[in-house]
């Protein structure tokens, strides 16, 4: 059985817009490490800090320089994005209606509070964006494309903007205008996009476009 680390309370570091804010996170190894090595360095930073070192312990000596030096770790809010993506996570895998529409309401809230205290003309914004995803299993369309915009007009070599965005227009039946927004979002990452390569091909195949 996989052991369950705690991270304290002030970890959490409390939302106000968050429902069951007194709540303590307990996010488990296997989902700490389903985490981008951004994401799992904010971790292991702020838990060092609170000493608590069992992420540090986890983490190869290669991946804790770099997340040390990294200028994003200065933001001590970027970790409720981590939070963010686990309770997406969670969600997408939970089966009771209460508790799955809870668990996204808590990952949007999350992401959010990164997302209006985060810097736009940083990396990580275009990927905190991502709160479009949060929107879009929500059902809330207009906001999840609202995020998809912000990511891909920030920074326009970030294919996350142009894969959520795309995917929105495919759960609309809008597959040529999927097509083109990948298309869009292949050009300005150069082709070098695995992801977006992928998905505008299955696009592609779904147009017949063999």
């Amino acid at each position: 059985m996989i052991r369950q680390a705690t991270l304290s309370a002030c970890l959490m570091c409390i939302l106000h817009t968050a429902p069951r804010a007194d709540v303590e996170f307990w996010p488990t190894q296997s989902e700490f490490w389903t985490l981008p090595n951004t994401a799992t360095g904010t971790i292991r930073v702020t838990v060092s800090e609170r000493g608590k070192a069992e992420y540090s312990r986890m983490m190869p000596n290669g991946d804790r320089r770099s997340v040390e030096t990294a200028p994003w770790t200065a933001n001590r809010s970027i970790h409720h994005h981590c939070f963010g993506l686990i309770w997406l996570q969670r969600a997408m895998v939970e089966t009771d209606p209460r508790q799955h529409d809870y668990d996204l309401k808590t990952a949007r809230n999350e992401s959010l509070f990164t997302f209006e205290r985060v810097d736009s003309n940083r990396p990580i914004f275009a990927e905190i964006a991502g709160t479009g995803h949060c929107c879009a299993a929500q059902k809330d369309y207009p906001e999840a494309d609202r995020f998809y915009d912000i990511a891909i007009q920030t920074h326009p070599d970030y294919p996350g903007g142009y894969q959520g965005k795309a995917l929105v227009l495919q759960d609309h039946g809008d597959w040529a205008e999927a097509r083109d927004i990948l298309l869009q979002g292949n050009n300005a990452t150069e082709g070098k996009s695995p992801k977006i390569n992928y998905f505008l091909g299955l696009t592609l195949v779904h147009l017949k476009d063999y």
